[in-house]
C-alpha cells in the first residue's frame, strides 16, 4: 500500500486546526480515524507531517560482520544458509532470517555457484604433469587427437555448488571414491570415422553396450 500523498496529509491537518472533528475529517477525506490521529501527534511533535521512507533504508544486522563472513565463505565455500544462519545464531549472537541472510550474501558479491574439482589437482605431481600438458597443447596434430566425455551416475554424494566473489570462480575438493557407478562414454575426433565403429564393452565401466 502506497502512503497518502503530502498534500492530503496537510489537508487533513489544516481541516483538524480550523476545528474540524476526528470523525468529520476521515468522512469528508476517506481515511481512517487512526490516520487522522496520527498525522495529528506527528505535526504536533515535529511541526510537519511526512510519509516514512518504503524500503531501501534498513540496515542488515550483519552489516558489522561482513569480514567474518567472507573468512567463512573462504574456508569453506559450501556452507549453506542454513549452516551461516546458525553460525551467526551461535558465534555471532545475531538472529537473521534467511532471506535476509541472502540478500547480505548479494550485497557482499558472493554468488551461488559450482563448486567441486578433483582434490587430486592438489598433488604436486599432478599440477606439474596439468603445466607440462599445457605447454605441449601447441604442438600436438588435431588430427591425431581424440576427446573423451563421460556421463552417468554414481552413489557420491558431494556438495556442488558454493559461494565466491562474483567474476571469479569457486573451487572445493571433494574425496575420492571407488563407488560402483553406471556410465556412458563417447569421443570425438576430427574425423567422424570413429562413430562409424560398433561400441564395445569397456573393462572397468559400468553401464556402456
Amino acid at each position: 500500500m502506497r502512503p497518502l500523498s503530502q498534500d492530503l496529509r496537510q489537508r487533513i491537518i489544516a481541516a483538524r486546526a480550523r476545528g474540524a472533528g476526528p470523525g468529520e475529517v476521515c468522512r469528508r477525506f476517506g481515511v481512517s480515524r487512526k490516520s487522522v490521529e496520527r498525522f495529528g501527534k506527528q505535526h504536533r511533535l515535529t511541526g510537519e507531517c511526512r510519509p516514512k521512507q518504503i524500503g531501501g533504508y534498513r540496515r542488515s544486522r550483519l552489516e558489522k560482520h561482513d569480514r567474518t563472513l567472507r573468512r567463512w565463505i573462504g574456508a569453506q565455500a559450501d556452507l549453506t544458509l542454513n549452516e551461516l544462519q546458525k553460525r551467526c545464531r551461535e558465534d555471532l549472537k545475531v538472529s537473521i532470517g534467511i532471506t535476509a541472510l541472502w540478500h547480505r550474501l548479494e550485497q557482499l558479491g558472493l554468488s551461488y555457484k559450482k563448486t567441486t574439482r578433483a582434490a587430486e589437482q592438489d598433488r604436486p605431481e599432478v599440477q606439474t604433469a596439468r603445466r607440462l600438458w599445457r605447454r605441449q597443447q601447441s604442438s600436438w596434430d588435431v588430427r591425431r587427437l581424440v576427446f573423451i566425455d563421460e556421463t552417468g551416475l554414481n552413489t557420491q554424494m558431494a556438495r556442488h555448488h558454493g559461494r565466491g566473489p562474483m567474476g571469479q570462480r569457486c573451487l572445493s575438493a571433494i574425496p575420492h571414491g571407488h563407488w560402483q557407478s553406471s556410465t556412458f562414454i563417447t569421443a570425438l575426433r576430427h574425423a567422424s570415422s570413429l562413430f562409424d565403429r560398433r561400441p564395445r564393452r569397456c573393462r572397468g565401466v559400468h553401464g556402456l553396450s
